[in-house]
């Protein structure tokens, strides 16, 4: 397997020297979807806060759709956390941060990156002012490549492409041109795919590893006036 998008491993990595080192909190909750996204991502996350010396204090979890997360949050506010990560979908995280600001809980929230959809903004509205999660990559980069491909999926299609159209397209233009390059031969096909060290595509630079995984620059974003903004992001352990 090829990958040309960052895996939650690097996702955590970042939100964990966010939230533990830079902001200094301890005691974290995490509320997940029950779901493969949910569950994956929920592990890396838990392990890198073990790397830090600082588990998880509660994990608990909903079903996809659900709108009443009562039970939940009174698990969490027993646990006396210092923050809550998040970790589903754009409309539930929405939700679930409306209905802790309304319960009066006042932790800072992280969001996963499927936070990163106009979805979330809409359905949280001021409440997602300051709220902080991971892109792997930077939408609003000054690259011509992508500035196209916005205009020309936005053409197509009537929205604005996420990221998983946007490492999508990537990937397929590494398919393209890897047959263009080879013929229609897979194990050539295959031998261009794992020659390749990185490729400049619309989400920026892709690094492989040796296991050809996209080990390149991961992004920030933080709301702020209503709209995304991205950094680069980094951590400090391995």
């Amino acid at each position: 397997v090829v990958r040309c998008i960052a895996d939650d491993r690097q996702s955590s990595y970042a939100l964990v020297d966010r939230i533990y080192k830079k902001d200094g909190l301890k005691r974290v909750a995490v509320l997940r979807a029950n779901n493969r996204y949910g569950r994956v991502g929920v592990m890396e996350f838990r392990d890198a806060a073990v790397r830090v010396g600082s588990p998880i204090v509660l994990e608990v979890r909903y079903e996809d759709g659900e709108t009443n997360f009562e039970t939940q949050l009174e698990r969490i506010r027993n646990s006396n956390p210092d923050a809550v990560v998040l970790w589903g979908n754009a409309l539930e995280m929405g939700l679930i941060l409306n209905r802790m600001r309304e319960l009066g809980m006042d932790y800072p929230v992280f969001i996963s990156d499927r936070g990163v959809n106009p979805l979330f903004i809409e359905t949280a509205g001021k409440n997602a002012e300051g709220i902080i999660t991971t892109c792997q990559y930077n939408p609003k980069a000054d690259n011509a490549k992508l500035k196209a491909f916005q205009a020309n999926y936005k053409t197509r299609f009537g929205i604005e492409p996420d990221v998983f159209a946007a490492h999508a397209y990537d990937g397929m233009n590494i398919t393209i041109n890897s047959i263009q390059k080879v013929g229609l031969n897979r194990v050539l096909i295959r031998d261009a795919f794992t020659d390749l060290k990185s490729y400049q595509g619309v989400t920026g630079e892709i690094l492989f590893d040796a296991s050809w995984n996209d080990v390149g620059r991961i992004f920030m974003a933080e709301i702020r006036d209503g709209d995304f903004h991205f950094t680069p992001a980094s951590w400090s352990f391995e």
